[in-house]
């Protein structure tokens, strides 16, 4: 919704990072020279896949097997999932949610490279934090956890 310029620059690295204009929207992601490409319908897939497994109390790995979100690994697994470590129970299917995440709104003013446009502060973990789409974007990360944690049995006497 809201606007953001960061009016940053780097002499070392000749860059600017563009700024996020009000209202702009994700879109799929073609960048041939970046080697990136992703559809916003991934990323809508790979959530749906996550709220699944959340409420099914099981993810899938890569072997087809089911691995059962424990009350202790539960959120191991799914942490894994969601940032798609090299340790994702099963990253063709789960995706990567949280990171492409990040590339679709760096890269929102200029999806296909048809400006040669660099990613903006989002698509940097060094600049991230300054944009204030960063904060909405990891709040519905946590919501992910949060409704994992939901499916948890409350804490007993010996455990708080």
């Amino acid at each position: 919704e809201e606007a953001y310029f960061p009016k940053l620059d780097s002499l070392v690295s000749s860059r600017v990072w563009p700024p996020r204009f009000a209202n702009s929207k994700i879109r799929d992601i073609n960048r041939e020279v970046d080697q990136i490409k992703f559809d916003i319908q991934d990323l809508e897939r790979w959530r749906d896949r996550i709220f699944s497994a959340i409420h099914s109390g099981v993810v899938v790995n890569d072997e087809g097997k089911s691995v059962e979100l424990t009350e202790s690994r539960g959120i191991d697994i799914l942490g894994n999932i969601i940032e798609s470590s090299i340790i994702s129970a099963n990253k063709n299917l789960y995706g990567d949610l949280h990171n492409l995440g990040h590339v679709a709104i760096a890269l929102c003013h200029d999806p296909e490279n048809k400006n040669t446009g660099n990613f903006s502060v989002m698509g940097d973990t060094a600049t991230a934090m300054r944009d204030p789409i960063f904060y909405r974007w990891h709040a519905f990360i946590d919501d992910l956890f949060q409704e994992h944690k939901n499916t948890l049995p409350r804490y007993t006497e010996e455990q708080t």
